[in-house]
This record gives C-alpha cells, sequence and structure tokens, in this order.
C-alpha cells in the first residue's frame, strides 16, 4: 500500500512543481512538502482539502483507497 506522501510526492511531480513550488501555493516551505512527502508528518484536513482545491487532487488516490473500502 502506498502512503499518502508516496502519492502526494507523484501528484506533485505530475503536474511539474518542486516542492517550493507546490508548497508556496499552499502557505508553506519546500521543508514542510518534504516532511509530508517523507511521511514524517501529515497535513491537517484543512490543508488536505485545499491540496484538492488548488491541484485538483483526488482524495482516493492520495489516500490509496481501494474499492473494497468505499462505502
Amino acid at each position: 500500500m502506498k502512503t499518502f506522501g508516496t502519492n502526494l510526492k507523484k501528484l506533485r511531480e505530475e503536474l511539474g512543481l518542486t516542492q517550493k513550488e507546490f508548497g508556496q501555493r499552499l502557505g508553506f516551505d519546500a521543508r514542510t512538502v518534504s516532511n509530508w512527502e517523507k511521511s514524517r508528518n501529515l497535513p491537517s484536513l484543512i490543508i488536505i482539502k485545499r491540496i484538492n482545491t488548488i491541484y485538483k487532487a483526488d482524495y482516493e488516490e492520495l489516500f490509496d483507497i481501494d474499492d473494497e473500502f468505499k462505502i
């Protein structure tokens, strides 16, 4: 199972953004984005919602939700 961090990194790379660029639009620095990608910590739900809104990220992809877990 992939982690939120690896999925976030994949999204960022697909968008062609550096950690700094990705974080700037969210109000965070590159170090914070790096910590998220390395699963050292997770952003709050408010920030995850902002990621979804700004980058059109799919929650199911970010959290690697399988069909068997969908309601």
